[in-house]
């Protein structure tokens, strides 16, 4: 696993110096003040010598015994729904109504949400009511 990371990191840092050198490593918004520093070679040669020195661990599994194996367990993450027919509850050209449940400390409350629905999905909007209906036994 040694040799795993740290091909793992050579790899890393070598791309992150290319960009670099490309000038393509940019302070966003979202990067706070301190990270600005390595930006400059002195502070980018820095962090890089920072990163060569720690010993980076990987963590692996044994590998899926059959290709079905991998599909079935992709099939759990890739192919779930934000929010089930069951908990729709209105569907109209502007917005979806669906339940919800809050989380709370000692307590489980039920509530209801909106969503507008942006103006290029609202032409779909009529299906999924639809779609709805049908599901429901109400075609």
């Amino acid at each position: 696993m040694k040799v795993l990371g740290r091909l793992l990191r050579g790899k890393f840092l070598g791309g992150l110096a290319r960009l670099f050198e490309q000038g393509e490593l940019a302070i966003t918004p979202r990067t706070p003040e301190r990270a600005a520093g390595i930006l400059a070679p002195t502070g980018f040669d820095r962090l890089k010598s920072e990163l060569y020195a720690k010993d980076w661990v990987l963590y692996n599994k044994a590998p899926f015994r059959k290709p079905d194996a991998l599909f079935r367990y992709l099939g759990l993450y890739t192919h779930r729904v934000a929010i089930s027919n069951h908990r729709i509850m209105a569907v109209d050209d502007n917005s979806v109504t669906f339940r919800t449940r809050d989380k709370m400390v000692c307590q489980l409350r039920r509530r209801q949400r909106q969503l507008q629905a942006p103006r290029r999905s609202r032409r779909s909007a009529s299906c999924r009511q639809r779609d709805i209906a049908a599901s429901n036994g109400c075609a």
